[in-house]
């Protein structure tokens, strides 16, 4: 048997040899991670067989936690950092690699396995990572607006508008111009959330009642979806109706959508500006506050728009409790693994701390009635990159 680009964790036995046992035969490893294995009787950890086991053989890049694992690289578990088992993409439930891990880019590169276990391709990095899970990379764009007109590297911009920053070579560029297409000439034509959609649509909720091209009346409470016929300074293109807020009980003004993303199954998760109160699947109401995140199952879109509401997070289940840490941003990686989310204000979660032009990675992000991150991070620093005076509106963070 071969075990090549495997995460064996987590796993129980009363004996030895709780991740890998062999009795009869030959056991070759290479590029894996095993793992905080143990025995049932003691909870001590015991990865695999004894070293001297002449039916185990360890090769390649691997890594453990323990010294069972014959010529395996031994480091702690919060040097791996895996994150818990959960639902990353593909057929199967993963435990993702976190930031930091001592497993990224540091596998031995084998030319006859080209993807991780989800089918995301590899490397993503330098090089292909040890285990069965290869975070993606961080596309070199990332594209925000801003609740207020300014500058940010030289490009002006108001508060209709979406810009995108090229983290590599650290320029701003007008993505989106909001006074071309019907937005701006008065504070309810701000864009308040936006996303952007795998077909370069743009799905946006503007700030209040108005009206605008296309679409006639719309609310602070609805998603409209842009698309385009040309981005940049001339942006060319038509709206359209995608989500009608008042249909599925977003009718009061704390209701007002200010942050937004589609998940890959086109569910849609929202945060609301103040207390809200939505649907469940089976008619009873869902009270949510401003630092939660709400999922929408949608079963119709568009003009009529019907389906139900389950809480996705719970913000203060993540140190989000002040009035200022309202979450006012919010995206999600490919493998819907990590959360992006930017808060209104200055915050303070307990584990990092930022200001308003800043956003944070929720890695490993476990969703619903008791919310988790497996770690948080700073991953864009608003003073660093020219827009630290800035309340930042939306955001979105793309992906190669």
């Amino acid at each position: 048997m071969i075990l090549n680009h495997t995460t064996i964790t987590q796993n129980q036995v009363h004996g030895f040899g709780a991740g890998v046992d062999s009795d009869a035969g030959f056991i070759t490893i290479n590029n894996s991670l095993i793992v905080d294995n143990t025995r049932s009787f003691n909870n001590s950890l015991s990865n695999c067989t004894s070293p001297s086991s002449i039916n185990l053989i360890v090769d390649g890049s691997n890594l453990s936690n323990d010294l069972s694992c014959d010529s395996a690289v031994v480091k702690t578990s919060a040097e791996i950092n895996l994150g818990p088992l959960s639902n990353s993409g593909g057929t199967t439930h993963t435990h993702a690699l976190l930031s930091g891990s001592v497993a990224i880019d540091a596998a031995v590169p084998d030319p006859a396995i080209t993807a991780d276990q989800r089918g995301v391709s590899w490397p993503q990095g330098s090089g292909p990572d040890i285990g069965a899970f290869e975070p993606e990379a961080l596309s070199t764009v990332v594209y925000v607006s801003s609740a207020s007109a300014g500058t940010a590297g030289g490009v002006t911009f108001t508060d209709e508008d979406i810009l995108s920053f090229n983290t590599e070579t650290n320029t701003w560029t007008r993505y989106f111009d909001g006074s071309d297409v019907g937005l701006g000439n008065g504070a309810f034509r701000d864009v308040d959330a936006f996303t952007i959609l795998d077909d370069g649509s743009i799905l946006l909720s503007v700030a209040g009642p108005t009206t605008l091209p296309d679409v006639g009346s719309v609310d602070d409470s609805d998603i409209l979806r842009f698309v385009p016929a040309k981005f940049g300074p001339k942006t060319e293109g038509a709206f359209e109706m995608y989500f009608d807020g008042s249909d599925v009980n977003l009718t009061t003004v704390k209701e007002d959508i200010d942050a937004l993303v589609v998940t890959k199954d086109g569910q849609i998760i929202i945060s609301t500006l103040g207390a809200a109160t939505v649907v469940k699947q089976f008619g009873n109401n869902l009270n949510a506050l401003d630092e939660d995140l709400l999922i929408f199952t949608p079963i119709t879109l568009g003009e009529n728009t019907s389906g139900y509401f389950s809480l996705y997070l719970d913000g203060s289940d993540l140190g989000l409790n002040t009035p200022e840490e309202d979450v006012w941003g919010i995206g999600l990686d490919a493998s819907g693994s990590n959360l992006y989310i930017n808060p209104q204000g200055s915050f303070d979660t307990g584990a990092i701390t930022g200001l308003p032009a800043d956003f944070f990675i929720c890695e490993g992000v476990v969703t619903g009635n008791t919310s988790s991150c497996a770690g948080q991070s700073i991953v864009f620093d608003g003073a660093a990159n020219g827009v630290g005076s800035e309340t930042l509106g939306g955001i979105h963070v793309g992906f190669e």
